[in-house]
Order: C-alpha cells, then structure tokens, then sequence
C-alpha cells in the first residue's frame, strides 16, 4: 500500500542514485562505457527505498530509521552494483571478448569489484552517506505529517 513515507524515500533514494552515477561516471575513464549506469543507479535505489524504509517506517523513533536508511542504501549498492556487472559482463560476451562462460562469469566479478572501487571515492560516498540519513529521517518525517 502507497504511503508517504515510502514515496518520500523513493524519491529521495532516486536523487542519491542519479547524482552517484554522476559523481563515478567523473571517475570513470572515457574508454569505460556507462550506458546503464544511471538507469540502474536510479531504478533500484527507488524500489529499495520504497520497500525496504517504507517497510520499517513505523516502528521506532530516528535512531531506528537512521539505521533503517543505511541498511536500504547497503542493499541498493550491492543490487545496482551487480546490476551494471552483469550488464557489463554481457555487454563484453556479445563482443566475443570471453572463450567461455566460466571467464564471462569470474571477469564479472572483476568488473563489480571495480565498479566496488569507485564508490569509495569521497565524492559518492558522501552522496551516498546524506542520501542514507535523509532518506530514513524524512520518512519518519513523512510518515508523522501524513501517514
């Protein structure tokens, strides 16, 4: 059922997962291709918003939707994360870069390793880090005003 508070942390979660795909898109190199990058960085963190804070809304205090606001954007990252490896990873296989499954599949862990990497540069980690707290105090917030 639709509430405010889980629109409010979709919304939210949308806003951190497009400005972190612009934040490590600036890191990337040129040659590294980032076509789905904002579309995965968008998508999942809305629906993560939406059920994972929107779920836990209602019980506790701030302290509790803090902890609710981390724990969304940890499952948000290793999903959009994987996401783009594997994207990436099949990205590769159709320009026959692999000779095999099995070095498809170990290369994508490499890639989501990678792509691990760059979140913990200062720019969307911070990104990452206001986005987590905003999110679970606004949909308590949220939660309070309207629900």
């Amino acid at each position: 059922m639709p509430t405010a508070a889980k629109l409010m942390a979709a919304i939210i979660f949308a806003i951190t997962g497009y400005l972190t795909a612009d934040a490590v898109r600036a890191l990337l190199p040129e040659s590294a291709p980032a076509k789905q990058l904002t579309v995965w960085s968008v998508v999942i963190p809305v629906n993560c918003g939406w059920r994972v804070i929107g779920k836990y809304v209602p019980r506790g205090g701030y302290a509790q939707r803090l902890n609710a606001g981390v724990y969304a954007m940890a499952v948000a990252v290793f999903f959009t994360v994987g996401a783009c490896a594997v994207a990436e990873m099949i990205e590769r296989s159709m320009d026959k870069q692999y000779s095999g499954p099995v070095e498809a599949i170990l290369n994508m862990f490499g890639i989501l390793l990678e792509l691990g990497q760059l979140l913990l540069h200062p720019a969307p980690l911070a990104i990452m880090a206001v986005g987590a707290v905003s999110a679970g105090v606004l949909g308590l917030w949220s939660h309070r005003k309207w629900g």
